[in-house]
């Protein structure tokens, strides 16, 4: 019975160790550490906890979404296999690899776990801690830049260890003007090895430094212009970064520059996109890591087989980036893809909107921007910071002080597997309280 009081308190406890396990050693420490099995063992202890609690509560109401996206890529997958352009187990890895964002993402909003405030104090330490530690590596590598390549394989890796644990931070501060400005004093980091974040930086500051006051949320005006405006900065910046990765090559005389492979995978995703244009060339052909690593004949057919960083010895390079890869699925794919992101996105934005809490609305803008901004440069969603990002989006989006459905989800438990100390869903319902306090349990 014991065991089974642990298992029913799993969304609210023991994934925070999950959470702080997959921000620690999955993202920050991942190529420092040398950890390249931490992303797969949080998915299995994640999948895990899910069956569990499938187990426990009897649910079976999923995500209309998460099904659509499910059916959507395993007609992809038969697609894939019937234009066969690569090995059935390339095709399998790929599909897998591009599901596994999705449903981390769908798997976290339906747990709806929560943190206590002793867990979000402890997480906002760490956090701050590990970013000091990271601190000496930016500074250095002013002086040495190739040192991000040695200790963390690219520069776009100490950004997105900075740019997440600063995003965390912020989640687990009381977003006070001293937590704003130190969320984006740790921010700032990312500057150290990368100038072409400062775009992105600036909207992060314009969005931080506007909506200070809860009070602008109840004006829907006010939040819908912003709102707006940020759209239209942030489609502005992804324009002009998308249009620098298309460049070539730079004027140097030696050979391509260590951004020509993105460049040439760039502007031969539109030969492909051209070639395919409804439904794509299908999974595990193009700009993954699946297709690299079983070397799709596409890169050959194209001429990227001799491009030094893209040839059959040396293929990494065609995984550097994300939107590349979206050729895989075509223009139906594509149009999916921004449906998604569009309803996700809104739907958070709204819900926080409509209770108030300007803390999460703020965060939610920031993390989109980051991903729709950052899969240029770097294959942010299928890689380990993705599954991160995508759990903490889950986390955000199936929050249970906002979750409407979540006292159906509790009545659903025998009462002989409640653990003895009351949780604070139990509170609502009884009037009574719990040893831990939640703050903003009034949002």
């Amino acid at each position: 019975m014991e065991v089974r009081r642990i298992i029913r308190n799993i969304a609210h406890h023991y994934f925070f160790y999950l959470f702080a396990f997959t921000l620690f050693f999955g993202v920050s420490l991942y190529h420092t550490a040398a950890l390249g099995f931490t992303v797969e063992l949080s998915g299995i202890l994640l999948l895990i906890f899910y069956g569990l609690f499938l187990y426990l509560t009897k649910q079976r109401n999923f995500h209309p979404a998460a099904i659509i996206i499910l059916t959507v890529l395993l007609l992809y997958l038969g697609y894939s296999f019937y234009l066969s352009h690569n090995k059935p187990q390339a095709i399998l890895l790929d599909f897998l690899i591009q599901l596994k964002p999705y449903i981390t993402f769908f798997i976290v909003s339906q747990l709806a776990p929560s943190l206590s405030d002793m867990q979000k104090q402890q997480m906002a330490r760490l956090c701050l801690l590990l970013w000091l530690l990271f601190l000496p590596i930016g500074a250095y590598g002013l002086f040495l830049p190739d040192v991000y390549r040695s200790v963390m394989n690219r520069p776009e890796n100490f950004v997105a260890a900075v740019a997440s644990l600063s995003l965390v931070y912020l989640y687990c501060s009381d977003f006070s003007t001293t937590a704003r400005r130190t969320f984006l004093l740790m921010l700032s980091a990312c500057l150290l090895a990368s100038p072409r974040f400062i775009a992105l930086f600036l909207l992060i500051c314009g969005i931080v430094l506007y909506f200070n006051r809860r009070s602008i949320l109840k004006s829907w005006i006010k939040t819908g212009i912003a709102t707006g405006v940020i759209i239209l900065i942030a489609t502005y910046i992804f324009y002009i970064q998308l249009t620098s990765c298309l460049l070539p090559s730079d004027a140097q005389g030696n050979g391509l520059s260590a951004l020509a492979p993105q460049a040439i995978i760039y502007q031969s995703s539109l030969k492909v996109w051209r070639d395919f244009p409804l439904f794509g060339s299908g999974l595990a052909s193009f700009a993954t890591y699946a297709s690299g690593l079983y070397y799709s004949p596409l890169y050959a057919e194209y001429g990227l087989h001799t491009v030094s960083g893209l040839a059959p010895q040396d293929w990494h390079s065609v995984c550097d980036t994300y939107y590349p890869s979206l050729v895989q699925f075509g223009l139906t794919g594509i149009v999916l893809y921004l449906l998604f992101w569009t309803y996700i996105v809104c739907a958070s934005l709204w819900k926080y909107k409509r209770q108030g809490n300007l803390q999460y609305f703020v965060i939610v803008l920031i993390l989109a921007c980051t991903l729709f901004i950052g899969n240029i440069s770097d294959s942010l969603l299928t890689s380990h910071k993705g599954y991160f990002m995508m759990m903490f989006f889950g986390l955000l989006a199936g929050n249970p002080r906002q979750n409407e459905c979540l006292t159906k989800r509790i009545q659903t438990i025998p009462d002989e597997l409640l653990s003895k100390e009351p949780l604070w869903e139990d509170c609502i319902e009884t009037g009574t309280t719990s040893s831990v306090k939640y703050p903003d349990k009034a949002t």
